[in-house]
């Protein structure tokens, strides 16, 4: 009889000793660059979505009175572009770069994509 109790404990102690590491597995993506990115980009759509049904909520629930309905839609409006400009940074890598010549803004997608137009067009002239 003990000896079956030492072996439940054993066991229980066992897949407790594991569990940090279950449930660390996802985290360990923070690691890396684009694991951030997708964290980001799945938290940003979670608080957006979280944002819009706050926001219609209480655009409901003062729908009685047209001032308050009218900032509260501004406020929810205010959000949403928060939301989009956040997904924009987060979709499109570009570098702003302030000098005394002036503003500079590359956007690296576009220079790639620009890239790939030029060799599929050379290597459709060249066929």
């Amino acid at each position: 009889m003990m000896a079956r109790f030492a072996l439940a404990v054993m066991a229980v102690v066992g897949w407790l000793g594991r569990i940090p590491g279950h449930l660390a597995a996802p985290f360990r993506s923070l690691l890396s660059q684009e694991g951030r990115r997708a964290w980001a980009l799945m938290l940003l759509a979670g608080g957006g979505v979280a944002m819009t049904i706050y926001a219609g909520f209480t655009l409901w629930f003062v729908r009685e009175s047209p001032s308050r309905v009218f900032w509260l839609g501004v406020g929810a409006l205010i959000l949403i572009g928060i939301v989009l400009t956040g997904f924009a940074g987060l979709l499109i890598k570009r570098t702003i770069r302030v000098s005394r010549d002036g503003i500079e803004i590359a956007d690296v997608v576009a220079a790639a994509a620009a890239e790939a137009a030029a060799r599929t067009i050379a290597k459709k002239e060249g066929e």
